[in-house]
């Protein structure tokens, strides 16, 4: 699935999550184990409530003082893994 500024994504409520210490640890549908930490914590935390790709690139642009484009950039394909896991969901 091609992911745009409009898609709204929302954690899956059947993951399950845990935070040890600075990262936090998913278990995707698969019962495999995702690892995140940095940019990978705060993009968790921001799903809390479904937010579309937009308004999080501009959450990590302001929150990490970077260009929206490049941070489009770097974390679509990170947001597609989490999709493609299973562990959130885009519509």
């Amino acid at each position: 699935m091609d992911l745009d500024d409009g898609t709204v994504l929302a954690r899956n409520p059947t993951t399950v999550s845990a935070r040890i210490e600075e990262t936090v640890v998913l278990l995707d549908e698969q019962r495999e184990h995702v690892e995140l930490e940095g940019v990978g914590v705060t993009v968790w935390e921001a799903l809390a409530a479904p937010t579309t790709v937009g308004a999080l690139v501009g959450l990590l642009a302001q929150e990490y003082d970077a260009e929206p484009a490049t941070v489009r950039r770097d974390v679509v394909p990170f947001l597609g893994e989490l999709v493609r896991r299973g562990v959130v969901r885009a519509g």
